[in-house]
């Protein structure tokens, strides 16, 4: 049974009008919201972040293989300005201290994601993060751990 087969038969089954299946209504949401959508969604996601290593090696972003040093200093020259000097946010960018930030809510991935593709707000206020070309996954790698550490020292992660 394929998704748009499921898809229509949840519409049949809401009472909805003729809606294209995309805009079915499942429990009050759109499937955009479904919580399972959202599961395929974040799986299919991860799988192509972690496909995203240039010579098909692990990426070092999911391998946690970053240096904290050398991520301070990326830092510093990539992402203060609008993340602040001390990534506590600033008008341009939100802090990476809220629980929002953590592992369990934005994994490692995200971030890598995040530079990639850029990020239409869905947090914060702020207008979208645009991508941020010319860093590489170890760059990205090396940030992560930086953040990471700045968030155990402050007792946001353990």
């Amino acid at each position: 049974m394929t998704v748009w087969k499921v898809l229509g038969e949840m519409k049949a089954e809401s009472g909805e009008g003729a809606r294209a299946p995309w805009a079915t209504w499942v429990g009050g949401r759109t499937w955009r919201r479904h919580p399972a959508f959202r599961l395929v969604m974040s799986v299919v996601t991860l799988a192509a972040v972690g496909c995203a290593a240039p010579d098909g090696g692990s990426n070092p972003v999911l391998a946690g293989t970053g240096e904290v040093a050398a991520g301070e200093e990326l830092f510093a020259a990539n992402c203060a300005q609008c993340h602040g000097v001390d990534a506590r946010g600033t008008d341009q960018g939100p802090s990476f201290f809220s629980e929002i930030y953590v592992p369990s809510h934005h994994a490692d991935g995200a971030f890598l994601f995040a530079v990639r593709n850029g990020v239409q707000p869905h947090h914060w206020d702020f207008g979208p993060m645009p991508p941020r070309p010319g860093l590489s996954d170890q760059d990205v790698a090396d940030i992560v751990a930086y953040v990471r550490q700045l968030q155990r020292d402050a007792g946001v992660m353990e």
